[in-house]
């Protein structure tokens, strides 16, 4: 009886340092995120694309006077775009005279380095490369300098025919490739997304490519 109670607790050990063995080796690998729903981009009848390169970014110190990135505010949308001015500055936004019953947008801003200074838009947003990939940045501010990068991302759908189909989700992280020659792009995106609303999780995924308009706002 003694030999067996002995052999219980051995196993028992032995499960206990395997299980703990895993968990160490796991910790290398996060668990993959449990998405609510998946959403391909190519879903969404996307036809219009446009930027305004709205300002030169200093990293890590936005009083210098010599900037090292230039921010580009993207919008995509199934709607018609038309130009409007805040101050000084000129930005794409839909055409609110002309909008549908199903309004697909996605909005965000990129990071590029500057590698022309004074250079246009072509120069620097992809800084001489044909293509490169954006990584999301919780604070722009306090990445290294020569990160090619993305923040403040959202996808909506507002469906005023289909209230379940609406969506409004903030990307948390994620990718966008951008590849190509100005103003030709391909966009590909690897977003994981959240809607805090509806608390769903979701992936924004898939590859589009528009011909770009573009605001030199510097």
């Amino acid at each position: 009886m003694r030999n067996t109670n002995r052999l219980l607790l051995a196993l028992i050990c032995l499960i206990v340092a395997s299980l703990s063995c895993k968990n160490d080796d796991d910790d290398d690998t996060p668990p993959e995120v449990m998405t609510d729903e998946t959403l391909e981009v190519l879903d969404y009848r996307i036809v219009n694309g446009a930027m305004a390169r709205v300002e030169d970014f200093v990293i890590k110190d936005l009083t210098s006077p010599d900037p090292t990135h230039v921010n580009y505010g993207v919008i995509l949308t199934s709607e018609q775009l038309e130009q409007v001015q805040y101050g000084d500055k000129m930005f794409w936004q839909y055409d609110e005279d002309n909008l549908s019953n199903r309004v697909v947008g996605v909005v965000f801003n990129l990071y590029s380095p500057i590698v022309v200074q004074e250079g246009t838009a072509a120069q620097n947003i992809l800084g001489g490369a044909d293509e490169r990939t954006f990584t999301m940045a919780a604070d722009p501010v306090n990445n290294s300098e020569g990160d090619y990068l993305f923040d403040g991302a959202s996808f909506a759908v507002l469906d005023s025919e289909d209230f379940d189909n609406s969506r409004s989700y903030f990307a948390t992280e994620g990718t966008i490739k951008v590849k190509g020659t100005f103003p030709d792009l391909e966009m590909t995106f690897d977003l994981l997304l959240e809607d805090d609303v509806r608390q769903l999780i979701g992936r924004l995924q898939g590859t589009i490519e528009l011909t770009y308009q573009v605001i030199e706002n510097r």
